[in-house]
């Protein structure tokens, strides 16, 4: 199953920066758990009007998870602008299932 996950960002606020700083941003915390079934999520930031994305600075934060990334869990980056992941999960009906708790991170720059 595939599904697209998008950041909430009426709840999203930046602190206001002046041209040239950086800000730090974190997302929520995402939770992909294959209980049933294999899974598929893209899950995007949101967008930054009036800064620059720092793409070299574009981390995935696991904050938990169940099984070995790589064969029972996967992420790959699908977007820099606004920041995306795919993350795949796998359901094992005997053994481990695959399940990650994440977030991401990155800077922001202002112009």
């Amino acid at each position: 199953m595939k599904q697209d996950h998008f950041f909430d960002e009426e709840k999203h606020e930046l602190k206001h920066a002046h041209a040239g700083e950086i800000v730090h941003f974190r997302t929520v915390t995402w939770r992909q758990e294959s209980s049933n079934d294999d899974l598929d999520g893209n899950y995007y930031g949101p967008a930054h009007p009036g800064y620059t994305i720092l793409t070299d600075t574009i981390q995935f934060v696991v904050e938990w998870s169940q099984g070995d990334e790589g064969d029972q869990w996967s992420k790959n980056l699908i977007s820099y602008g606004p920041v995306g992941f795919h993350v795949h999960t796998v359901h094992h009906g005997i053994g481990t299932s695959g399940k990650v708790w994440f977030h991401f991170e990155y800077d922001l720059k202002k112009n």
